[in-house]
């Protein structure tokens, strides 16, 4: 398995004049998978329901915050020259948000500013990524009460809203919107140890909203908010689980067995 020498930074800065819609159905795809996903296998189902004969390389990241030159630049060496892919692909908000942001890091570097222009316009969400090239619905469905939490490196950093919910509603699931679902949780990257007391109440307003909504299930599509969300169920008691939105599509593909 080929490793990643990458560490992404989480500002939020990417271009939006670089993304660019896929001219051709991709052929080779690298899914770059975050330290702390759960979701990786389900992602991976997803995308070859949609395309069974398409390879897929898969890219794990060692660590994220550290913004260097260096290790961006052995990032873009690997996948554009090295693995050669058609789209890269992520299952976390952050990772993606950071990926695309290297325009701006490397933009005053006369050997990399145009490769990384390249680079980040292959870089998709992996609800992005479905919803460009079409999701093939399943013939299975989630029968369960969805609500779903806007990311802030996925709604705000990338302009990514209607794709995580259209993965739901392929899902089948009955998708129940919470009171200002793009707010933040409160896990803002290191804000749970940095500021806990600060970060703990951001996250009680998140979880009375998510208690409104009688949702049996909180869809996520950032491992960080993930790891948040899962706690506030925990301190409140609920019955609720935390998932990624790519598991319950997955979840809608193993059904038509069923």
């Amino acid at each position: 398995m080929l490793e990643c020498p990458v560490q992404l930074s989480a500002q939020g800065l990417f271009d939006e004049k670089i993304k660019r819609p896929l001219p051709f159905l991709p052929q080779r795809v690298a899914v770059i998978t975050s330290p702390t996903g759960a979701a990786i296998k389900d992602c991976l189902k997803v995308i070859r329901r949609r395309f069974a004969n398409i390879e897929i390389v898969i890219v794990p990241v060692k660590v994220q915050g550290d913004e260097a030159t260096g290790e961006m630049v052995e990032a873009l060496e690997l996948v554009n020259r090295t693995l050669n892919v058609d789209v890269i692909v992520t299952d976390c908000a952050t990772c993606g948000s950071s990926l695309k942001e290297y325009p701006h890091w490397l933009a005053d570097d006369p050997e990399y500013a145009e490769r990384a222009q390249r680079f980040a316009a292959k870089v998709r969400d992996i609800s992005e990524f479905l919803v460009e090239i079409g999701i093939r619905p399943p013939q299975g469905k989630v029968d369960a009460r969805v609500t779903y939490h806007d990311p802030c490196h996925l709604c705000r950093a990338q302009g990514i809203r209607a794709q995580p919910r259209q993965m739901l509603r392929a899902a089948g699931v009955e998708l129940v919107e919470m009171e200002g679902a793009d707010t933040c949780c409160g896990s803002a990257g290191t804000q749970l140890i940095t500021h806990y007391h600060t970060s703990v109440g951001v996250l009680e307003r998140k979880m009375d909203r998510v208690a409104a909504t009688e949702a049996e299930i909180i869809a996520s599509g950032c491992p960080g908010c993930q790891m948040q969300l899962s706690l506030g169920v925990k301190r409140r008691g609920l019955e609720v689980k935390v998932v990624h939105p790519s598991q319950l599509l997955a979840r809608a593909y193993r059904d038509e067995a069923d």
